[in-house]
């Protein structure tokens, strides 16, 4: 394959982030009421580990109480990532006149406009009525739908339940793709699709999906990937101590630990001097080092500048080896820049990533930045582009969780990222 088409199919740069702040707050509910009750790790886990349910009031989760629709489209929004306060959400507007200014409007706007869960009429929701269980199916299946994760439902789950008749057509589709995937289960081999969903039950099937399908809980054995890691002149000018790109390193693996339960190794850290950072090249790397004469440039109209990302990438992938790793790590703090392919000149590119190498930006006075970039480069590696993410969610492939200082968040990944994700790749 020709440097070009790496160019083309692979190699992708990233622009500097949007800055975007999430709070976190660690949720330590001890509802009284769950102690012996069949569904307490299930809440624990939903309230305390994911933090996408809440109780009744701040002792008691109410498990047997029946889960409201509201409640329901606000804990599967929230499992599914949505941020709230994306530009998306705000602008979709609320069709239900009897949606105030509660915690789960937001959800509720997305859950519409995503074909998810409509209205008991074209203007009301009815937020505080109970849910049937049939419904809960209803809805889980069509946010699986709408986000194109259907064909990746597993089928081994039962789902011959005699009263399944009983149910609505509509639902019975999404009742058996629920079941045989794992979210639902039966009770005495009936479904009871009529029957309202108890808070209790709901945390159990959102613990399901979890298990099943989001979270490294899928994914019990531990990956461990041996990593080299590479740090330029530019790099070591910016960084003061040695040990910077051991801490950026470890911040980085944190989600992919948490999320994905692989483990980051290095096997070693090189100083890589002699990269042609400042060196004057043609745009798509055919020239050596200094052969550009007059014409050197660091303008939109020259094909030959300086500080080019380009051929610095060209040259690790040349000089760089791999050895016994799965891929290469480099942290650079030069002001790279490029040449689009419409010819014109592109400045402040602070990452690319391709044929096993992850080239960022790294700066001493950006430390939070410059973990983010590790973390989008090397998620490239492992399948996910950028463009592909889901409306509405927080995304690393998009520029989300920039300035969030908590490094170890699992789900940085929307839904559409995490499904191209392939943690057996490496």
């Amino acid at each position: 394959m020709t440097k070009r088409k790496i160019i083309a199919l692979l190699m992708t740069i990233v622009l500097l982030f949007t800055m975007i702040s999430v709070p976190v707050n660690a949720a330590n509910y001890n509802f009284a009421d769950i102690n012996g009750h069949w569904s307490a790790v299930y809440v624990r886990y939903v309230c305390n580990t994911k933090e996408i349910m809440t109780g009744t009031s701040s002792t008691l989760f109410s498990p047997n109480a029946d889960i409201t629709r509201a409640d329901f489209i606000m804990a599967l929004g929230k499992m599914a990532g949505v941020d709230i306060n994306s530009k998306y959400i705000r602008d979709l507007v609320m069709p239900f006149t009897d949606v105030g200014n509660i915690p789960a409007a937001p959800y509720i706007k997305w859950a519409n406009a995503q074909g998810i869960a409509g209205g008991t009429s074209p203007t009301t929701f009815a937020p505080n009525s109970p849910l049937k269980r049939q419904d809960t199916a209803v809805f889980i299946y069509r946010y699986c739908d709408a986000y194109g994760l259907v064909n990746r439902l597993k089928t081994t789950g039962n789902s011959n339940f005699p009263d399944l008749s009983s149910a609505s057509a509509y639902a019975r589709p999404a009742i058996v793709a629920m079941a045989k995937g794992l979210v639902f289960s039966g009770s005495g081999g009936n479904f009871n699709p009529n029957a309202y969903m108890k808070r209790g039950e709901a945390a159990s099937a959102f613990y399901n999906y979890y298990i099943n399908y989001k979270s490294w809980e899928a994914n019990p054995t531990v990956r461990n990937v041996n990593i080299k890691v590479g740090t330029t002149k530019s790099y070591d000018e910016n960084h003061d101590s040695k040990d910077a790109i051991s801490i950026y390193i470890a911040n980085m693996s944190k989600p992919f630990k948490n999320r994905w339960n692989i483990a980051f190794n290095p096997t070693a850290y090189d100083n890589l001097y002699g990269l042609p950072e400042y060196a004057c090249t043609r745009w798509n790397g055919l020239c050596e080092f200094n052969t550009c004469g007059a014409n050197c440039s660091n303008n939109g109209v020259s094909a030959n500048h300086h500080k080019n990302m380009y051929r610095t990438f060209f040259h690790l992938l040349d000089n760089m080896t791999l050895g016994n790793n799965a891929f290469r790590v480099v942290a650079s703090a030069s002001e790279y820049c490029y040449r689009r392919d419409d010819g014109s000149h592109g400045r402040s590119a602070v990452g690319m990533s391709a044929d096993r190498l992850a080239l960022s930006e790294a700066k001493i006075h950006k430390p939070i930045e410059t973990v983010r970039i590790m973390q989008h480069e090397i998620s490239h590696l492992y399948g996910p582009d950028d463009g592909v993410c889901s409306k509405g969610f927080l995304c690393i492939m998009s520029g989300g969780f920039d300035q969030n200082s908590t490094y170890d968040l699992p789900n940085i990944w929307c839904e559409g990222c995490s499904y191209s994700f392939n943690r057996t790749r490496y």
